[in-house]
């Protein structure tokens, strides 16, 4: 008997089996489950390859590591075995290992553009900073500061008060790409026995965390202010001397140290023990390219640097440079003709040939700034400075 409306009755069949034990409906239902497969592949590759043609490069470390495994290398690297600046692990620690300078957001303890300034805009910060494991009853931080690496003492500052690092030790470390830095800043006190140009081992007594600096850190927020950097030029004491930049810190002055983020670099030396870091800086993101002059001499900076130069030996003339978010310079090469063509008919030095603009979101270096939809080199001091700096002869 025939029910209401397209149905059937299976009483009105008193032989017929079950649905479900019916060939016929499995069939149905194996072609359904099969087109509906197919309908989602389709949907799913179309959306992967409109999110791959338009998604930011990736700036978590395992994501390049799934992008790109880098060589393994014979050569012995100074960082294979990295230690920790102090007990916290720095690749793997929450942000509640950090001291923040605002509790409400605590990615302003960590390296990135998170910090604002008075005039309401990003500011970058080229650091981690390291909250102590361990405290006296009055609450001071007792925690040793050690060398991550072997390398040798490049600069000490026993004055708190005439740095923003306050007390603070640079150690320069060899590597494949060049000369590498780390800083520890914020000392309470520095080792008696560290000398400048004194070598030092992996694991080597520093000094002591504490809050010391030329801007007033409260001492309940005694931190290790540590950086990895590279040297923008050799040059630098000279610059800073014909300014009367008082006082005289030689090529070690903050200004010439150019930083990468310290938990991406553990992560990556982590996961490719055998690298080294010429391997980790050619994998940062690039944020910008500009077109710059060299006029009478290479520039310095790949003369340090020669593995991250793609050119002659003693090149000058146009070249193009590869930059970070915080202004380190992964790679240089000659300009090739159309560029310089472009760089005749515009008539601008540097010119920006090509940026990153979700790695800009927030910009605090302001090295390059978008004017409008164009994009040019900034007006702000660290801009001028990193510019003046890169190019001075």
């Amino acid at each position: 008997m025939a029910s209401a409306g397209l149905y059937l009755d299976d009483n009105a069949f008193p032989n017929r089996p079950p649905w479900y034990a019916r060939p016929v409906t499995w069939v149905g239902v194996v072609i359904v489950v099969a087109v509906c497969i197919v309908a989602m592949s389709r949907s799913c590759r179309k959306r992967g390859e409109a999110e791959s043609s338009e998604a930011p490069v990736a700036t978590n470390v395992t994501e390049r590591v799934m992008e790109r495994t880098p060589p393994r290398r014979a050569e012995p690297s100074v960082f294979g075995g990295i230690r920790n600046p102090t007990g916290v692990d720095i690749a793997r620690a929450p942000l509640s290992a950090f001291v923040p300078t605002r509790p409400d957001e605590p990615r302003t303890a960590v390296w990135g553009a998170w910090r604002v300034g008075s005039d309401n805009r990003p500011r970058f910060h080229g650091a981690v900073d390291i909250a102590p494991l361990r405290k006296d009853r009055s609450g001071k931080a007792l925690d040793e500061v050690m060398a991550v690496a072997d390398g040798k003492v490049a600069y000490i500052n026993r004055q708190g008060g005439d740095s923003q690092y306050g007390i603070h030790v640079i150690v320069e470390h060899a590597d494949l790409v060049g000369p590498v830095y780390t800083l520890y800043g914020h000392l309470a006190t520095v080792t008696p026995s560290l000398t400048v140009g004194g070598a030092v081992t992996a694991g080597a007594a520093l000094g002591i965390i504490g809050h010391t600096s030329s801007q007033r850190i409260a001492p309940q927020n005694a931190h290790l202010h540590f950086e990895v950097a590279l040297m923008h030029t050799s040059r630098f004491g000279a610059w800073g001397r014909a300014r009367k930049l008082i006082p005289d810190r030689g090529n070690h002055h903050g200004w010439n140290l150019y930083t990468v983020d310290p938990r991406d670099f553990y992560q990556f030396m982590q996961a490719f023990p055998d690298s080294n870091f010429r391997d980790y800086v050619q994998q940062v993101p690039v944020a910008f390219e500009l077109i710059v002059l060299s006029e009478k001499k290479p520039l310095d900076y790949f003369t340090r640097y020669p593995s991250l130069w793609k050119g002659t030996a003693g090149y000058t003339g146009p070249l193009v440079i590869s930059v970070t978010e915080a202004g380190v310079i992964t790679s240089g090469r000659p300009a090739d003709t159309a560029e310089i063509e472009m760089l005749v008919r515009n008539r601008r030095l540097p010119t920006v040939l090509k940026v990153n603009d979700w790695l800009l979101e927030r910009n605090g270096q302001r090295i390059v700034v978008k004017n409008g939809q164009t994009w040019e080199v900034g007006k702000g001091d660290v801009a001028k400075r990193w510019l003046e700096l890169l190019t001075y002869e």
